[in-house]
């Protein structure tokens, strides 16, 4: 496979300039080393499992994930004969039990959509492991600002990048980050086959959303806290979640 970065700026849905200005930019804020922009972020959680996943594969899946991508898995990828096993990955005993001799993906969500439920990352990079199997994270919810999955062990990060890192709503993006040894093939076996291009003129949206970031997912840190006090202490709220 060759490197589509490293080929001239000629057909946009393998390259574009600004489309790769907006992957080496959240590469850096992730500390990865490169990255695959895709037109929404289900279509980076596609390119992640069509491009690791093959049949007889087994996946272990977050229980508590953005339902496109938990449907992916339970229903498109059983489909094509790839398992797969949800798990409170929260649960590192449940996880451990899970893991079979087919399994080469778990994929956390962590702050995970809608629950806002934080799992230990570094213990799960852990156990991937000693599994021999990759680990990805959806970061969507925690932004690089927040976390930084790859300094604590993970093998490939996900963002929609339509959410935080967008910031305007009016842009959808996906990216795929991770060592180029994995990001290269994903790229050039799916990112480029299957279509799901990033727009240019979402990059450059995108890439807008991206200047403001970090004031900006201070300020909703700050209203949330506030927020989440305010319900915390109200007499008819049993609960509160807030990471």
């Amino acid at each position: 496979n060759p490197d589509m970065t490293a080929l001239p700026f000629f057909y946009s849905r393998w390259t574009n300039p600004t489309v790769r200005q907006l992957e080496q930019r959240i590469a850096a804020l992730e500390g990865a080393e490169d990255g695959i922009a895709t037109a929404s972020g289900m279509a980076a959680a596609a390119a992640l499992f069509f491009g690791v996943l093959k049949a007889g594969d087994h996946v272990i899946v977050s229980d508590v994930c953005y339902p496109g991508v938990r449907e992916l898995a339970s229903d498109i990828l059983s489909d094509l004969g790839i398992a797969s096993t949800a798990v409170n990955l929260s649960d590192l005993a449940a996880v451990r039990a899970a893991i079979r001799p087919a399994t080469k993906l778990i994929h956390a969500e962590t702050p995970c959509n809608p629950l806002m439920r934080l799992t230990d990352l570094a213990a799960l990079a852990d156990i991937a492991r000693e599994a021999g199997c990759l680990l990805s994270v959806d970061s969507t919810v925690a932004t690089p600002v927040a976390t930084r999955p790859i300094e604590l062990g993970a093998d490939i990060v996900i963002h929609s990048l339509t959410k935080f890192i967008n910031g305007h709503g009016d842009a959808l993006g996906g990216m795929l980050l991770g060592k180029k040894s994995l990001i290269e093939p994903i790229r050039a076996r799916v990112a480029v086959r299957l279509g799901a291009s990033l727009s240019a003129q979402s990059a450059w949206l995108i890439l807008r959303g991206v200047d403001t970031l970090y004031p900006r997912m201070e300020a909703i840190e700050r209203n949330a806290q506030k927020i989440a006090e305010g319900l915390e202490a109200h007499p008819a709220i049993v609960r509160v979640i807030y990471p």
